[in-house]
């Protein structure tokens, strides 16, 4: 299960949704999107920085990376593995009166 750029089940879970989930031995559950360049954003101003949700996240800081599964019961079989190690390249565009820079690196996860 890789999902990067794919929000599964939403920034939150309520309740569970499903029964059991099994992580099998050499199964990969990743956020990671190491080496990729990901567009996440704009800088109005070439000092503050929105992500998509609207945030100024020089403010608050970027979202957390967090692997969720909803379910009453989660078995981890031995030789599975959990990844939250990020990598990726978040890029916004900075937006001046004068220019507009697409793709410029705001951080590096």
């Amino acid at each position: 299960m890789d999902a990067p750029r794919n929000t599964i089940a939403g920034d939150t879970i309520a309740t569970p949704i499903a029964s059991t989930v099994t992580l099998t031995a050499g199964s990969v559950t990743s956020v990671s999107a190491a080496g990729l360049e990901i567009p996440f954003g704009v800088s109005p101003d070439g000092l503050t920085w929105i992500d998509p949700r609207g945030v100024n996240v020089t403010l608050s800081g970027l979202p957390a990376k967090a692997v969720v599964v909803g379910a009453n019961s989660v078995n981890l079989a031995a030789g599975a593995s959990v990844d939250i190690s990020g990598g990726a390249y978040l890029t916004g565009s900075l937006i001046t009166p004068q220019l507009t820079l697409a793709g410029v690196t705001l951080a590096k996860l």
